[in-house]
């Protein structure tokens, strides 16, 4: 029973975690240069 309000409902959770998940890659990214460049 997959419906196409639930294929829209997953495409935006997935959305939304890879949103986050670039957010965390990004805030890491920014650890490690300001780690190196001190």
């Amino acid at each position: 029973m997959s419906s196409p309000g639930t294929r829209e409902i997953i495409q935006d959770h997935h959305a939304w975690a890879y949103s986050i998940y670039i957010c965390i890659a990004r805030a890491r990214v920014r650890l490690c240069t300001n780690t190196s460049q001190d």
